[in-house]
């Protein structure tokens, strides 16, 4: 009966804060990760970042290969940010083709940069999802936090990551920008 009970609350738990197809952080859970690395950059005087990842003309793969595909491509899509961080950073999904990345402990916004080149070349490696090849693309929005802003909130981190994003697409997609 215990176990049970035990086992009862782990999946209550995930399910409130683990996406249920890539078992990546939810909104939810992310917005408690990202509170946590400002409070802790501004404690530690370190840097943090938020990087906003969507996969470009997702919508289109997905009507027109179908919702299994769309499903597998996001699950490849998450392997590999996860293979693009450290230990310790957070990916995570915030619902459809959109992803958050949150770097904690950085010493400058050059490895945020670093990173977000990284996860833009991982994505557009070459994938095959149900014995078909498909070439997907990333934009990424990078928000820095630094010490010369320290009362940067979440709120703003994250309007910052998504005006950063836009400005990505309207560059022409398949790259990054920094906010």
């Amino acid at each position: 009966d215990i176990a049970e009970r035990k086992a009862d609350a782990e999946k209550i738990e995930r399910l409130a804060f683990y996406d249920p197809l890539t078992q990546l952080p939810n909104r939810r859970l992310m917005l408690e990760r990202l509170n946590r690395a400002l409070v802790g950059s501004t404690r530690h005087k370190g840097h943090c970042a938020l990087l906003m990842i969507d996969i470009d003309n997702f919508k289109v793969l997905n009507d027109t290969l179908g919702h299994g595909v769309g499903d597998q491509l996001l699950l490849e899509v998450a392997r590999r940010l996860q293979g693009c961080i450290r230990l310790g950073d957070t990916a995570a999904r915030m619902g459809g083709d959109e992803f958050v990345v949150i770097l904690e402990g950085l010493h400058s916004s050059t490895e945020a940069a670093a990173v977000a080149r990284k996860i833009v070349d991982a994505a557009a490696q070459p994938m095959v999802v149900e014995d078909r090849p498909l070439h997907v693309t990333t934009s990424i929005g990078v928000a820095f936090q630094d010490q010369n802003r320290p009362s940067t909130t979440v709120p703003e981190l994250l309007a910052r990551a998504d005006e950063a994003l836009y400005d990505a697409k309207a560059a022409g997609r398949n790259t990054f920008h920094m906010a």
